[in-house]
C-alpha cells in the first residue's frame, strides 16, 4: 500500500468517525418534548380521614381517571381551613394513602395565611397545619400542607430512552404565548408512571399554559449530559486513569471500558473510530468533551 493510499484511508476513517460522532452528539443533546399538566389544589386522604370527613364506612367515589395509572379524581370535596383563611370545594384524589397530604400553590398559602414548604409528593417534612372539613366532620391535619414541587413522571424504559434518571434535576422550556424556562424540575422514575410534567396553577399561569403549549426538557442541571444511560441510575463521570491517545480505536475503547463506568471525559481533539463508538454505546458509556 502506497503512502498516498494510507493517507486516503486515514482521511476516510476520520471523516466517517466525525460524521457518526456528530450525529450521536446531536441525538444525545436533542430536546425532549413531554406532556405538561397543571395540578390544581387537592388533598389525599387516609382511610381514617375519609370516614372522619364523610361518615363511617364511606369510600371515595371515582369521578374520572387521571393520567397517572391508578389515580383518580373523586366526587368528594372538602374545605381547607385555617384561622386566617379558607379554601372551599377542594378536590379529593384517590386512592387512599398512608398519610393525609394537602397540595397547594403559593397563592393558596397566602389565602390561608400559612407558610408551606416546597416538597415532592410524599415528603411532608416541615409541612404546615390545616383543618379539613367535610359534610360529616372535621379533621385536624397537622403537618399535611405542602406546595408541590414541579416534577416529571417517567417509567424506567422511557427514562432510559430519554437519557434521564430518578432524582435528576432538569430544566424545561415552556414554549407558549408567555415562554419561560423552569429550572430544578425533578425527574421521578417508577414502573407505573405515565410520562408527564406536573406543575401547579401558579406556574401554569406564569407560562400561560394551554393545549398548544410545548414543554421541552433541556439538558440536566449541573451539566448532567442527556444521553443513553441505564434508566433509574445516575451516570457516574470518571476520567480514565490512563493516557488517552488522540485516536481511539476499538481495541483502545475496550481497554477504557474496563476502567470507567457511566461516562468518559475526552479532549475535543480526541478522534473516535466508528467501531470505538459502538463499543462505548454497547457498554452504555456516555462520552463527554472537555
Amino acid at each position: 500500500m502506497t503512502q498516498q493510499e494510507v493517507q486516503n484511508l486515514v482521511a476516510e476513517v476520520v471523516t466517517l468517525c466525525l460524521q457518526k460522532q456528530e450525529g450521536q452528539q446531536q441525538k444525545c443533546a436533542a430536546p425532549s418534548e413531554i406532556l405538561a399538566e397543571a395540578s390544581a389544589r387537592h388533598v389525599h386522604l387516609t382511610r381514617e380521614a375519609v370516614e372522619a370527613l364523610f361518615g363511617r364506612g364511606a369510600s371515595l367515589t371515582k369521578r374520572k381517571d387521571l393520567s397517572q395509572k391508578g389515580e383518580f379524581l373523586s366526587e368528594q370535596r372538602v374545605r381547607v381551613v385555617t384561622p386566617k383563611g379558607e379554601l372551599s370545594n377542594v378536590a379529593v384524589l384517590g386512592p387512599e394513602r398512608s398519610a393525609v397530604q394537602v397540595e397547594l400553590s403559593r397563592s393558596d398559602c397566602r389565602t390561608l395565611g400559612i407558610q408551606a414548604p416546597v416538597r415532592l409528593s410524599g415528603d411532608l417534612s416541615g409541612a404546615a397545619n390545616v383543618y379539613l372539613i367535610g359534610p360529616n366532620g372535621m379533621l385536624q391535619a397537622n403537618g399535611s400542607a405542602i406546595v408541590a414541587k414541579a416534577h416529571i413522571h417517567l417509567p424506567p424504559d422511557e427514562a432510559a430512552r430519554r437519557g434521564l434518571y430518578d432524582g435528576q434535576l432538569v430544566s424545561v422550556r415552556m414554549e407558549s404565548s408567555r415562554p419561560l424556562t423552569f429550572e430544578g424540575i425533578e425527574v421521578r422514575v417508577k414502573e407505573s408512571f405515565t410520562p408527564a410534567l406536573h406543575i401547579d396553577l401558579d406556574e401554569a399561569n406564569a407560562c400561560a399554559l394551554d393545549s398548544q403549549t410545548r414543554a421541552v426538557i433541556l439538558s440536566g442541571e449541573r451539566d448532567t449530559p442527556v444521553c443513553a444511560c441505564p434508566g433509574g441510575q445516575a451516570p457516574e463521570t470518571k476520567k480514565a486513569p490512563v493516557e488517552i491517545p488522540n485516536l481511539v480505536t476499538e481495541q483502545t475503547a475496550r481497554c477504557l471500558v474496563k476502567q470507567c463506568s457511566g461516562s468518559l471525559m475526552l479532549s475535543k481533539r480526541t478522534i473516535l473510530t466508528p467501531s470505538a463508538i459502538d463499543v462505548f454505546r454497547q457498554a452504555r458509556i456516555c462520552i463527554e468533551r472537555e
